[in-house]
C-alpha cells in the first residue's frame, strides 16, 4: 500500500523531500499552534511591508523585524525562503549591501531548496516515480 501511495505522490508532483519544511501540528497544544500561525502571519505582513516600502528606511525596518522574529528558528527561516523572501530582497531597489544579515541566515536554506528543485527537474516525472518506489 505504501508503494502505491508513493507512486501516486510521484504522479501528483508531491515530493517527500518537502516534508522537512512542513510543521506537523498533530499532538501540539493549541497555544503552540496559534503561536506558530501568528508568527508566520507576522512574517508575511513584514514581507509585504518590504514589498510596499517606499523608502530605504521602511525597507530596512521590515527586514529588521523579519530577522528579529525569525531569529535562528530553522522552521521560520525555511518558511521565509518558501515565501520568496530571498528573491524579494534581491529585487529590492531600496536595500543596499549593508542589509545582508537576514540574507546570510536564509542563504543555506535557499541553496538547499534550489538544489532540490534542480534535482526534481533533472529526474523528471518518471525519475520521481522510480525514486519513490525504491
Amino acid at each position: 500500500m505504501a508503494l502505491l501511495l508513493d507512486l501516486a505522490a510521484g504522479l501528483c508532483g508531491t515530493d517527500h523531500e518537502d516534508e522537512e519544511d512542513q510543521i506537523d501540528f498533530c499532538g501540539m497544544p493549541s497555544d503552540q499552534i496559534v503561536e506558530i500561525a501568528v508568527r508566520r502571519d507576522f512574517l508575511l505582513l513584514k514581507l509585504q511591508a518590504l514589498v510596499d516600502a517606499e523608502t530605504p528606511q521602511q525597507a530596512r525596518e521590515a527586514l529588521r523585524d523579519m530577522e528579529k522574529e525569525a531569529k535562528n528558528d530553522e522552521k521560520m527561516l525555511r518558511f521565509l525562503v518558501r515565501a520568496g523572501t530571498v528573491e524579494i530582497i534581491r529585487g529590492s531597489k531600496l536595500l543596499g549591501a549593508g542589509e545582508e544579515s537576514l540574507m546570510n541566515k536564509l542563504a543555506p536554506y535557499h541553496e538547499q531548496r534550489r538544489l532540490r528543485e534542480l534535482e526534481r527537474k533533472k529526474r523528471g516525472k518518471w525519475g520521481m516515480l522510480w525514486s519513490s518506489a525504491s
